[in-house]
């Protein structure tokens, strides 16, 4: 997946939008302990399933069982969040999920991420979990894999962290200074 940047304008002047790119991760070497997260309640587009809200959530649970050391916690209000998850139809490249990062004082500002549930026959509820796992992984710090059972694959193909992805994620928090 190649994450792409949209052309709207970020929300607020104090932020700078920064482009993540094919295999590429966020760039920022502390990653907040505490994120706000808001999903989409719903959408009008003729794909969306309201099953797709539980498993994006179930997606941020899956990271934090594994152990990454971030507290993810859920609002209903969508200016409080750092990580909004937002349901499109598709884009105009053959790509199933895309996040725009903005960054504010070299910080983490904020990450919009989408989700194309038209993107190719048979997104459902599976498929959106695994993307939205995988744009995680890059807010986390991780580059794309060319191991197929990496849920950083380029193509994603299953919706659970394979073993190499925990190990993974285990080194880079295990070797994170802590301020």
């Amino acid at each position: 997946m190649v994450a792409q940047v949209p052309v709207e304008p970020p929300q607020t002047a104090c932020c700078q939008r920064v482009e993540i790119i094919a295999n590429r991760s966020s760039g920022f070497g502390m990653v907040p302990e505490y994120m706000i997260v808001w999903v989409e309640p719903s959408s009008r587009h003729w794909a969306f399933d309201p099953a797709f809200v539980g498993e994006a959530r179930e997606a941020f649970g899956v990271w934090s069982d594994a152990g990454v050391p971030v507290i993810f916690d859920f609002t209903s209000d969508s200016t409080r969040a750092m990580i909004r998850i937002f349901w499109r139809n598709r884009f105009a490249e053959p790509v199933t999920g895309r996040s725009t990062w903005w960054t504010a004082d070299g910080r983490l500002g904020r990450v919009d991420v989408e989700i194309a549930l038209a993107a190719h026959p048979g997104v459902d509820a599976p498929v959106v979990r695994a993307v939205i796992m995988h744009e995680i992984g890059h807010l986390l710090g991780f580059s794309h894999s060319r191991e197929p059972d990496s849920i950083m694959s380029y193509y994603v193909s299953r919706a659970e962290l394979s073993e190499r992805d925990v190990a993974r994620l285990r080194k880079r928090f295990a070797l994170q200074a802590r301020p």
